[in-house]
């Protein structure tokens, strides 16, 4: 998937789309790319003398990929969505600069009627710098 088509799938928008690219859509996985800028936002406040790319908006981007996986697989009319729920057990084992790019995985855990988990993790340079599982809900758009 491109960016026009995330565009098309995920309600984000500059600065909160957090998914540059989708690799891979598999029957219980997805891979995909943040590209992470300088130019970004964050680095204003985020120690802008030592830019550091903040650990939530890694969980968001992976929260963003496991959306787009179930819109690909489960969502069946534009009345639903997917919805960031929870996190459970995450951990961070490494920075991420201005410059990097992660490749983000999610790969479907468990389903449960609409609660989906998800196992999730976060690569730079093939070394994991954060993992974790997350929990998405598929919802009713306005609810």
């Amino acid at each position: 998937m491109t960016y026009s088509d995330i565009l098309k799938t995920l309600p984000h928008r500059y600065p909160f789309l957090l998914v540059d690219r989708v690799i891979t859509i598999e029957e219980k996985n997805i891979t995909g790319i943040k590209n992470v800028s300088f130019n970004e936002p964050q680095f204003i406040g985020h120690f802008p003398d030592n830019p550091v790319f903040p650990g939530v908006l890694v969980v968001e981007a992976l929260a963003q990929l496991s959306g787009i996986y179930i819109d690909k697989n489960y969502i069946q009319d534009e009345s639903q969505i997917g919805l960031f729920a929870g996190i459970e057990s995450f951990s961070f084992k490494g920075i991420i600069r201005p410059g990097d790019q992660i490749v983000l995985n999610a790969e479907l855990f468990k389903k449960k009627m609409t609660v989906f988990l998800f196992i999730v993790s976060a690569y730079v340079n093939d070394k994991v710098v954060a993992n974790g599982r997350i929990k998405l809900i598929l919802s009713k758009k306005g609810r």
